[in-house]
């Protein structure tokens, strides 16, 4: 029976440190292939890295391109300002006709106007009402008012 007693002992004994071995080999392949996880996961966020700031750098590049877009935009409105409405050196006046600083006429001009083209443009709105364009001495929006009749533009004489 000592003998049976003994050598159940030694058997647990061996097989405990046998099981605890592999624990440590479990242990050992756990941390393996964490690192081989963390390692593809940094890999990963290396490449999102990469592309987000290709596309950041896409974005700035559109960002450059619109601003130089609004830049034409303004040197074309420059444009047409200058060959609609052509300043000659004279003054002119439009008696009877009230003026807006808004293509939709909402917000009127309540001081005098002296107009510095004769030129005029017309052009209809969303609401389908004909507005007409005028150039004055106003340094806002280069000059440019608005009607919602026909002006009669005459030179004003000095007597």
């Amino acid at each position: 029976m000592k003998k049976r007693l003994l050598f159940l002992v030694v058997f647990l004994v061996l097989f405990t440190f046998a099981g605890c071995g592999k624990k440590e080999n479990l242990s050992e392949e756990k941390l393996q292939s964490d690192v081989e996880y963390y390692k593809k996961q940094n890999t990963l966020l290396k490449e999102k890295n990469i592309k987000l700031r290709n596309e950041l750098k896409m974005l700035k590049d559109m960002e450059k391109e619109e601003d130089e877009g609004e830049e034409q935009k303004a040197n074309n409105f420059e444009d047409y300002v200058d060959i609609r409405f052509p300043v000659d050196g004279k003054k002119y006046k439009a008696d009877g006709s009230k003026f807006y600083e808004d293509r939709f006429c909402s917000v009127e001009i309540k001081e005098p106007i002296t107009l510095i083209s004769k030129g005029q443009d017309y052009f209809e709105i969303e609401n389908g009402n004909t507005v007409y364009a005028v150039r004055s001495e106003r340094k806002i929006n280069k000059g440019i008012i608005y009607t919602n009749i026909s002006p009669y533009i005459e030179e004003i004489t000095v007597d």
